[in-house]
């Protein structure tokens, strides 16, 4: 079936179904699938909206700009949006427009998601996603703030320090044969697995990553400018071997100075970095790359890099590694280590780097 979009009113429009032969089937003429009408209904105005608010806000100082939100943000919202109206749905709330969202149902999902004793997280990540979806339905502040759903204090403490090493070194994991092998049978994807080891990059910052573009004039440090979360523009130094042989590798990849580590056939478009991003995944699934098999994923590289930072600006280990930074003889070195890996990470405030090191 196809899906077309109709007005039921002057100020209402919705999806409905489409046949092949051109018949809009309304909830009276949905015969005996009427049941998955309103499902399908929400899902199609969800899609409409997604699209039409590809773009997040931002407030630089006094000034407002725009860009356009990542392609994980934009599934994310929408994996998200959607399980809320499924939920509400199972719950007994028949909405058929998502413009009748109300503050009642904000509060029957939160109630149902402690009730689930779902991670605190979890449930402010996906209030969050709310707040921003009632902008899009011209209800801003419809979502309030989570002390007003969230009654018990302990449940809105949410914690983001890591509890446990996620390098690949905590699980004596071989890196350089690992990768090895990845690039004999997919150089671009073993290129951005080293660029995310040797110098902590997110794995879309990797894939756009210009070696020419990105060095800087005295080879002493990159530019990272693409990809990066929040648009935020950083430098990062250039301090060891690995990190000089992976540049001259990456520059020997591209067919031209403006090119960058993505498989040639992808570089078109935003669909070529989705393609792109698939591929990468696979290729990392296909190699045991997952929680599940290895007990590590790529972003588990990053952590490798910042985590070996801190040791050696700290000259101790991180708390995931074992070691006890309250009691350090050396805070300043402690604090150091923080500004640095913060610094090279993408993120403005030293607190946030806890999601690698663990609690000091």
């Amino acid at each position: 079936m196809e899906h077309k979009t109709i007005h039921l009113g002057p100020e209402v429009q919705r999806r409905c179904v489409v046949t092949a032969d051109g018949t809009i089937m309304t909830e009276q003429q949905f015969g005996p699938n009427k049941s998955r009408l309103v499902p399908y209904i929400i899902e199609m105005q969800l899609l409409d909206l997604i699209e039409r608010h590809g773009l997040k806000r931002k407030t630089v100082g006094k000034r407002l700009t725009t860009s356009d939100a990542s392609y994980r943000t934009r599934e994310i919202r929408h994996d998200t949006l959607k399980s809320c109206f499924k939920t509400l749905h199972e719950l007994g709330y028949q909405i058929k427009l998502v413009t009748n969202l109300r503050d009642t149902h904000i509060q029957r999902l939160v109630d149902y998601w402690i009730a689930l004793e779902q991670k605190p997280v979890t449930i402010v990540n996906k209030l969050s996603v709310l707040r921003v979806f009632s902008t899009w339905i011209g209800k801003p502040g419809l979502v309030k703030d989570n002390v007003h759903y969230i009654k018990d204090e302990q449940l809105r403490r949410v914690e983001y320090a890591a509890t446990e090493d996620k390098s690949w070194s905590a699980k004596a994991i071989d890196k350089d044969g690992l990768i090895g092998a990845i690039t004999k049978e997919d150089k671009y994807v073993g290129m951005q697995l080293r660029l995310m080891g040797a110098f902590g990059l997110r794995d879309k910052e990797a894939m756009l990553f210009q070696p020419y573009v990105c060095v800087s004039l005295d080879e002493t440090s990159i530019e990272i400018h693409r990809g990066t979360k929040g648009g935020r523009v950083r430098s990062i130094p250039i301090e060891t071997e690995e990190q000089r042989q992976t540049i001259e590798d990456a520059k020997a990849m591209c067919r031209n100075r403006k090119g960058s580590v993505i498989d040639p056939e992808f570089v078109a478009g935003e669909d070529g970095l989705i393609k792109a991003r698939n591929r990468f995944y696979y290729i990392c699934r296909k190699h045991g790359i997952t929680k599940r098999t290895l007990g590590v994923t790529a972003y588990g590289l990053r952590h490798q890099r910042l985590n070996d930072i801190y040791e050696e600006v700290a000259r101790e280990k991180s708390s995931v590694r074992g070691g006890d930074p309250s009691n350090s003889p050396n805070p300043e070195l402690i604090q150091a280590a923080k500004e640095k890996a913060t610094q090279i990470a993408g993120h403005n405030r030293t607190s946030v780097t806890s999601a690698y090191f663990g609690k000091d």
